[in-house]
């Protein structure tokens, strides 16, 4: 498979699957593939609130992919959630900690689980 094709093809990682419903399913289109779509979308903007103060942004590529971008114009295509934060950090230039008491803070105060 050449490269392109391959970063075309779907993929569903593991922290993206519908339990009870087949990838297949997904792929095939219809409702499934419809509500598989907005859960994506979804899960785009609630990263997209962690991200903000970092100055990034991210937004979901069909196909099931992410692509992320800082304030100077550079964007990284990520496959899944799971390949975030190494990504985040390159773009960064430092290491970051999710878990960082002022994210976290600030994360309280933005409503980011909704």
């Amino acid at each position: 498979m050449c490269g392109i094709c391959g970063e075309l093809r779907f993929h569903t990682h593991w922290t993206e699957r519908i339990p009870w419903v087949k990838d297949e399913e997904v792929e095939s289109g219809g409702e499934v593939a419809r509500v598989a779509r907005r859960l994506r979308v979804r899960r785009a903007l609630i990263v997209g609130r962690i991200l903000a103060p970092y100055g990034l942004t991210i937004r979901y590529w069909e196909g099931g992919k992410y692509i992320i971008s800082d304030m100077k114009g550079q964007s990284v295509i990520v496959n899944d959630l799971a390949g975030l934060w190494p990504w985040i950090e390159k773009l960064l230039g430092k290491p970051v900690d999710p878990l960082d008491e002022r994210l976290l803070e600030y994360l309280q105060g933005s409503g980011v689980d909704g």
